[in-house]
């Protein structure tokens, strides 16, 4: 294992090599930094992944029911119970039944895009507003943005956060364990 993993060193200082060389003129370098500290800073924002395919920056409790409605009609059918589900986006009946009966649940930002800088491993770490702000927890990267174990796109590349306000409303409110929240906004 040492003997591969001194190959697979020397093949990630190459293409730390070609990286710097193909760096397009006056666009700032840098390697990977997974292992240490490291800092990204982006804005939330959307990107346009097609031609007429443009998705915006926050998801929100309705945008999932609508998902999974959607999706548990597109595998089912017609015989398909909509609270239910069935399909890839799955989402408790309980869940759907709160937004459509209490529109300030089905506004409530379940997930947002950010164009940070993120790569395999930065999941789980915290996202910050300008003043310092904890607003998201980092756990994915929209399919487009996997470029980014190679390059950084400003176009394609977009990180994926959970909303701390869903993560408050979903303990505090669904689960009823309110004393959580008090504790987790405790200054």
């Amino acid at each position: 294992s040492k003997a591969l993993l001194a190959t697979r060193d020397k093949l990630l200082a190459k293409l730390l090599e070609v990286q710097q060389a193909h760096a397009a003129e006056g666009e700032a370098f840098y390697p990977d930094a997974n292992g240490c500290l490291r800092l990204s800073a982006g804005h939330v924002e959307g990107y346009a992944a097609s031609d007429a395919v443009v998705h915006t920056p926050v998801t929100t409790l309705g945008g999932l029911v609508d998902k999974h409605l959607e999706a548990t009609l597109a595998s089912a059918g017609d015989d398909v119970d909509g609270v239910q589900g069935g399909g890839e986006f799955d989402a408790p009946a309980r869940l759907v039944e709160l937004c459509a009966s209490d529109p300030a649940v089905a506004a409530t930002p379940a997930c947002i895009l950010y164009s940070t800088d993120t790569v395999g491993g930065n999941s789980g770490s915290p996202v910050l507003d300008a003043d310092g702000r904890f607003v998201a927890i980092n756990f994915d990267r929209q399919r487009q943005g996997l470029m980014n174990e190679y390059k950084w796109s400003h176009a394609y590349s977009r990180s994926i956060g959970v909303d701390v306000r869903y993560v408050l409303w979903l303990v505090g409110s669904y689960d009823g364990a309110t004393h959580l929240v008090e504790e987790l906004c405790a200054a």
